[in-house]
């Protein structure tokens, strides 16, 4: 149940197993008994479908001015209303308690520097240079050599224009408390209540008290929340604590996190929050990388990261799907083909072994340019199932400076570059969906329906829930369900056949992995692995592809592929 309350919001949406009690039922053909099966067909139209925000026409005041206690130095927003998009990603975060920034469309970030009250004791300061840093990383438009470009250039190009995020960055806000004193607090009751305050006390500083800001400018979706919110510390990164006791607690507080409605102790004004820490003195040397903020800001758009968290329980070892090719992964270069596909930023030509009566050449242009990409399957599925994703990798656009140089922060090491040759590559894509009630999740085939709803034994009517059943990482978070397969969500495939790309914690995908020009996938001159390809299914018992393909040639911004039905 959500209750609005002016300009803040109560949410009670606490832990990612429950739901948003629905106030209303949406007709009697969307609710579900809860003494009734659940799994009940159901569509939501087509699965690229997205659905624009409109704003009530009366909820924008196009009037509004700063009020009598504004801060005088606060920049305004250039993009006044921000109008966003939320796809069935969006809708999918939703259901599971998760807000965030738009897909596509418009949406305003807010960046906020924040001090704590003993910072000023220490004599450290946010001056106008770090604010000035904070601006180019976020919103410039000019890029240094060593990083990739703000986070507003680096979006608009990946999504090739369909998401345009601006913003500002706020002025300093001193916090009433010193760090100590929310230590303490986090140690009784938790981070989230901590961060909560801080979060209040934030918003209270630039909205309710002051007026400086109208919420409207960084709500694309008049949910009365901000869609991002972006808090820099002037603390010390948390590696400056590595090694005490402090460092977890530290970390859980101030650094690379994401916090969303349903995380929230008491009032939520925020749909989700992105935090990190630095000392003002590091701040010079990183004030103009924006790897990490790029990153932060894709899980504010629901993206979730693809690296490999916990390891084999077992075995302790990784095995990074990705190679740390992503800047969801190992914090480098452009988004992957699936990632855009879900946000709705390609719209993939489908080919499918019925679809093929006779070879098939086609060509791609290079994704740092384009919006080309195949996507091979037994038969479509749409974005919800088990099928390859093939797109053309060139070196330049958002790779190229992570080709040059080395990120300082890559998980996987500081010699881990991006590749630094054009080649085609393939990825396996396994999004199944589950579909869940009050926490209780089991695999479903059908499109997920986010107008449906159930009747409990309490007598609310409550939301069914949707996510992907599996993940990057090793450890499926469905074992409770009883779904103990970890077959990766997306996974980048060598053309050697060699796909647990981390070994003796190395990750090991080079160029020589890509498909080049003469290269083949799913006959007798590929990888031997490929020859008999099945996907995921049941136990590795999946459908076949039956499809082949070869790179027949390979230019500097296009590769042709030649297409076959594989013989029975």
């Amino acid at each position: 149940m959500e209750v609005f309350m002016n300009k803040k919001i109560v949410s009670f949406s606490a832990l990612l197993a429950l739901s948003f009690l629905v106030t209303g039922c949406k007709g009697d053909s969307s609710v579900v008994s809860e003494e009734q099966p659940t799994d009940i067909p159901s569509t939501s139209g087509p699965q690229t479908e997205v659905t624009e925000s409109v704003k009530p026409s009366d909820s924008y005041d196009s009037s509004w001015t700063p009020g009598e206690f504004a801060i005088s130095d606060a920049v305004q927003p250039e993009v006044k209303n921000p109008q966003g998009i939320y796809n069935n990603l969006g809708k999918m975060r939703r259901s599971q308690g998760r807000e965030g920034l738009p897909q596509q469309g418009e949406g305003n970030l807010l960046v906020v520097p924040v001090e704590f009250a003993d910072d000023l004791s220490n004599s450290i300061a946010i001056d106008e240079s770090v604010r000035d840093s904070l601006n180019s990383a976020f919103f410039g438009e000019e890029t240094s050599d060593k990083s990739l470009p703000s986070v507003k250039k680096y979006y608009q190009q990946s999504s090739y224009g369909t998401l345009s995020l601006d913003g500002v960055v706020a002025p300093t806000v001193t916090l009433s408390k010193e760090i100590s004193d929310y230590l303490v607090t986090a140690l009784a009751q938790g981070t989230n209540v901590v961060i909560s305050e801080i979060i209040d006390e934030v918003y209270d500083a630039l909205f309710d008290n002051s007026e400086t800001y109208y919420l409207p400018d960084f709500d694309s979706d008049d949910d009365g929340r901000i869609d991002g919110l972006v808090l820099a510390y002037s603390w010390p990164a948390a590696d400056y604590f590595y090694g005490t006791s402090q460092y977890e607690l530290i970390s859980s507080l101030l650094v690379n996190d994401v916090i969303s409605p349903k995380d929230f102790v008491g009032e939520a004004p925020v749909a989700s929050t992105f935090f990190t820490s630095s000392r003002i003195s590091q701040m010079t040397n990183v004030k103009n990388d924006s790897h990490i903020y790029i990153r932060g800001v894709g899980s504010l758009l629901g993206i979730d990261s693809y690296d490999d968290v916990k390891g084999n329980e077992n075995t302790g070892l990784f095995r990074a799907p990705l190679a740390g090719l992503d800047i969801m992964d190992g914090n480098i270069q452009d988004h992957n083909p699936f990632t855009k596909y879900m946000m709705g930023w390609i719209d993939p030509q489908v080919i499918t072994p019925s679809s093929l009566n006779e070879d098939l050449e086609i060509s791609l242009l290079s994704s740092a340019e384009a919006s080309d990409a195949v996507l091979l399957a037994p038969e479509d599925t749409g974005l919800y199932g088990e099928y390859l994703l093939v797109d053309f990798y060139t070196p330049y656009g958002l790779n190229e400076v992570d080709v040059e140089y080395s990120y300082a922060y890559n998980p996987y090491g500081t010699s881990r570059k991006g590749l630094s040759e054009a080649g085609v590559r393939v990825y396996k894509v396994d999004s199944r969906l589950v579909e869940g009630k009050l926490g209780d999740y089991s695999m479903t085939e059908e499109e997920p329906d986010f107008d449906k709803t159930f009747v409990a034994k309490d007598g609310n009517t409550y939301s069914y829930q949707y996510d992907f059943a599996f993940s990057n990482d090793s450890v499926n978070e469905y074992q409770s369900s009883g779904i103990y397969e970890t077959y990766p969500l997306v996974e980048l495939l060598s053309k050697r056949g060699a796909n647990r790309h981390m070994v003796d914690y190395t990750v090991t995908f080079t160029n020589e992995d890509l498909f080049l020009e003469g290269d083949s996938f799913g006959d007798e001159n590929g990888a031997y692995f490929y020859q008999d390809f099945r996907f995921d299914g049941d136990g590795y018992q999946g459908s076949s592809l039956d499809i082949t393909f070869e790179v027949t040639s390979i230019s500097s911004n296009e590769a042709t592929l030649k297409l076959r039905r594989k013989a029975a």
